[in-house]
């Protein structure tokens, strides 16, 4: 069974899932993963579950005093009211065990740029960490991602479709490994 958890301040409609669970800057994280939950153990085995939100960039770079033209992610993603951060990813224990694979698709949500390895700003340890929380693999990349909005019929907004990845995508697995699986240059043709 698929699941979606779409913060609405992401612009579309969220795709067809088996369940969708729609989130704003209200909904505070804790319920929304125990909504999911709750879906899950109904299930007959784990889900998977797809992420959509904004990640966090920005163009100012601490470690090396400096303004950069390319941001920097990697500092958490824009999800419910507390956002999903270093300081609360624990939560996502929640979903332990009862999820086999979390798509997150987010901008630059798995970056560590050079220098901010083990801080706040490190994208890769974001993701290992909700990775040993929630005994799933996680699939995130590294770069902005762009997405195109179809029409479908009258819906306003259109669908959400991010057709492929930019960057590099990670998978993260529960046991601390971390594997590039696709590797796409920024601009090239999907």
């Amino acid at each position: 069974m698929h699941a979606i958890l779409h913060d609405l301040r992401l612009a579309g409609t969220a795709p067809t899932a088996n369940f969708n669970l729609v989130v704003n800057q209200t909904t505070q994280l804790v319920n929304a993963l125990a909504r999911l939950r709750q879906y899950a153990l109904a299930q007959a085995g784990p889900i998977t579950l797809d992420i959509m939100c904004h990640g966090f960039e920005s163009h100012n770079d601490y470690v090396h005093q400096r303004t950069v033209v390319d941001s920097i992610g990697g500092s958490g993603l824009q999800l419910c009211r507390e956002n999903l951060r270093h300081l609360n990813v624990q939560h996502f224990g929640e979903l332990d065990s009862v999820v086999s694979t979390i798509t997150v698709y987010a901008c630059s949500a798995a970056e560590t740029a050079p220098g901010y390895e083990g801080t706040s700003r490190d994208g890769q340890r974001l993701f290992q960490e909700m990775a040993f929380y929630t005994k799933a693999t996680i699939r995130a990349a590294d770069a902005t991602q762009w997405y195109w909005r179809r029409r479908r019929s009258v819906v306003a907004g259109g669908v959400i479709d991010f057709a492929g990845w930019d960057g590099n995508l990670y998978e993260f697995l529960p046991d601390g490994t971390v594997m590039m699986v696709e590797s796409h240059a920024l601009g090239a043709p999907r």
